[in-house]
């Protein structure tokens, strides 16, 4: 399987499943598929959901407070659904690398969640 096989051909779970299993990722699915990631592998795990399906689009970042931990996660629109990738770090560490170099639609989200949360 290529890391560009059509998102029509293979159902997004399922791809990313195949493409990242060496990296013990956490596939949801149900009526709203998620995958839950570290995250080290966001831009990874976006860059093959973009060029499997190239409709696809980030449609907000929700930010959650968990206790020790806070959670981000990035909910996009798909050609055939929605899809939502959960990453979290440490309240003591709270940093995550920007998704803007791939999404530049995104910074207005990745600031409003930065001021909420941090």
């Amino acid at each position: 399987m290529t890391q560009t096989q059509n998102i029509q051909e293979l159902d997004l779970p399922t791809l990313l499943e195949e493409h990242f299993k060496a990296d013990n990722v956490q596939i949801q699915t149900g009526t709203l598929p998620a995958i839950q990631v570290s995250p080290h592998l966001l831009q990874e795990i976006i860059k093959t959901i973009l060029e499997a399906d190239k409709k696809a689009a980030l449609t907000a970042i929700t930010g959650l407070d968990f206790g020790q931990n806070l959670g981000a996660y990035y909910h996009m629109r798909l050609s055939k659904g929605y899809f939502t990738i959960k990453t979290e770090v440490s309240k003591t560490n709270p940093k995550i690398q920007t998704i803007t170099d791939i999404l530049p639609g995104a910074r207005f989200a990745e600031l409003e969640v930065t001021d909420l949360l941090v």
